[in-house]
């Protein structure tokens, strides 16, 4: 039965539950993370469509080990590396935040752009779930997710960030703060939340919004067309409880990165009290990682070190 623009945003509360929560889950050289990643994704969405933009350390090893372990089947596997949607563009990363580095030309938007592209061309009309390799979902998110888009006013313009906590192993989260002060324009839940990014994020397949590169921050993703309702009013403004976490530093190249004793946003989660009630940190010891990051504390500093799990 094919509906009017007008007869979908109407009865979406309704048409919104019976959509596909698909979740395109972009990686590149996330050894550590993308074992527990795929472990919790594949029992949470209907299908995960994987896009590897060139890894080359034991990412697929680990997705492959995964996919054996559990039996899934729920899951598509794409190798994206050879193709560019902007080749006139050319932005390399080499360091400066959590993300990995990338060579020339394989910018965040890029890796965004061709997901949603994989993910259209698996299951044409779905909600798109935009998953970062190093974010772990909880159990109970699935209808979570489907209460929040069946809110939307306008499925054809609307879509949604989720708030996810930034964990650095086991024992420690990273609270946001900047030169002693939390992150001005972001409203959280709690000062170790990211309060909505691309680490989980929502669009309908059949809307109107597109992904491209930031006018601002070209390097990484932006929703258009650019809406104030969207960029300002979802993104980073999610105080809800937590939808997972997001590894911050989990990566094999950031063995030996260090903190500050006095670093204000490295926090014990057993000093958090009442801020961490309710927040399933239990799931890390559910999950599997090939190896573990572990913070110890030193004379000098707090410093990232690689061990065998257990």
């Amino acid at each position: 039965m094919n509906l009017t623009k007008e007869q979908i945003t109407q009865n979406w509360k309704e048409l919104s539950r019976k959509i596909p929560l698909v979740c395109g889950l972009k990686t590149l050289n996330a050894e550590l993370t993308i074992y527990a990643c795929l472990q919790q994704a594949y029992k949470i969405f209907d299908h995960v469509v994987i896009t590897d933009d060139g890894s080359d350390d034991g990412t697929l090893d680990m997705i492959k080990k995964c996919i054996e372990d559990f039996d899934i089947r729920n899951v598509s596997f794409f190798n994206v590396s050879d193709y560019d949607p902007w080749p006139d563009q050319v932005i390399e990363k080499k360091e400066g935040d959590h993300h990995i580095p990338r060579k020339a030309g394989k910018t965040h938007a890029k890796a965004q752009w061709k997901n949603f592209a994989a993910v259209k061309q698996v299951i044409e009309n779905c909600i798109y779930i935009s998953l970062e390799d190093d974010v772990i979902v909880f159990d109970d998110i699935r209808q979570r997710i489907y209460d929040r888009i069946s809110e939307w006013e306008d499925p054809f313009t609307d879509c949604d960030f989720f708030n996810v906590s930034s964990i650095v192993d086991d024992n420690h989260v990273l609270r946001a703060i900047y030169q002693g002060k939390p992150l001005p324009g972001i409203n959280q839940r709690e000062l170790y939340d990211n309060a909505g990014d691309w680490t989980l994020a929502a669009i309908w397949t059949q809307s109107e919004l597109q992904i491209g590169p930031d006018p601002v921050y070209a390097f990484g993703a932006c929703i258009f067309p650019w809406l104030p309702k969207n960029q300002m009013g979802k993104k980073g403004q999610d105080n809800t409880m937590t939808y997972g976490f997001h590894l911050l530093n989990y990566r094999t190249t950031k063995e030996g990165f260090t903190y500050d004793l006095d670093d204000p946003g490295l926090t014990k989660i057993s000093d958090l009290g009442s801020s961490g009630d309710g927040v399933d940190f239990d799931l890390m010891n559910r999950v599997w990682f090939p190896k573990k990051i572990v913070v110890e504390k030193t004379k000098e500093n707090y410093i990232q070190r690689l061990v065998e799990a257990k």
